[in-house]
């Protein structure tokens, strides 16, 4: 929509005086700055989200290497979740052929890991028991 001014113009033939010219221009450079600042704003935003979200995936939880797998194992006699846990925590991988050494705390802890994925109230297993079990590949 134009103004009083510019209609003025164009029925008189005049141009714009070197003031108008300088608030105009000042008007694009304000304009430019608040685009730029926005735009800014946005990359900086999206930075922090981008570093939180690899921060957050580099944090691994449990047992987890690269990836977790799941079987069922039919308990044996004599097995208890203590033998199972230590199997599980110290099979190494086939591809280095490293043996893996684990704590007692790694131990207690994925014994209560697999009595949580199997619904356990204690660390009773049976003979002939299905148990699901997760192991690291």
């Amino acid at each position: 929509m134009r103004n009083r001014r510019d209609m003025r113009r164009e029925v008189t033939g005049t141009r714009y005086s070197s003031t108008e010219r300088a608030v105009s221009r000042t008007h694009v450079t304000r304009s430019f700055r608040r685009i730029f600042a926005g735009m800014f704003l946005v990359l900086c935003a999206c930075l922090s989200f981008g570093a939180f979200l690899v921060h957050a995936q580099g944090k691994n939880s449990g047992f987890a290497s690269e990836y977790t797998c799941y079987t069922s194992i039919v308990i044996q006699p004599g097995d208890s979740l203590w033998s199972i846990s230590k199997k599980a925590l110290t099979a190494s991988p086939e591809e280095s052929g490293a043996a893996v050494t684990v704590t007692d705390a790694d131990i207690t802890e994925y014994t209560a890991f697999l009595m949580d994925i199997n619904d356990l109230a204690s660390d009773q297993i049976h003979a002939g028991q299905n148990l699901i079990v997760a192991y690291r590949e």
